[in-house]
């Protein structure tokens, strides 16, 4: 969670764009534009990563934390491995996805 909480710092400071790139000319105005897009959808992940290990940890608490949110299904190992704090299968969290 920690790394979290870090991303969305880094997140945060790199909305403060300096004045010249927000009043520049067209594509200084253009960068900060692309740029803050991709801040607030940084920022949008780390919130969604932090719920999930939010979600994952009252789950472990529960003892339900080897079990799909959705379909109540096991969580298979594979998952677990590549994302330890999963909340959904892969087949929920695909449907959930798209």
């Amino acid at each position: 969670m920690q790394h979290v909480g870090i991303r969305l710092v880094e997140v945060m400071e790199s909305i403060a764009a300096p004045a010249e790139a927000r009043h520049g000319d067209i594509a200084d105005q253009a960068s900060w534009s692309v740029q803050s897009d991709v801040t607030v959808a940084l920022a949008k992940i780390a919130r969604e990563e932090g719920q999930q290990a939010a979600d994952f940890r009252a789950r472990q608490l529960e003892g339900i934390h080897n079990e799909c949110k959705d379909c109540g299904y096991p969580i298979s190992q594979a998952r677990r491995k590549a994302i330890p704090h999963a909340i959904r299968c892969t087949k929920c969290h695909e449907a959930k996805e798209s």
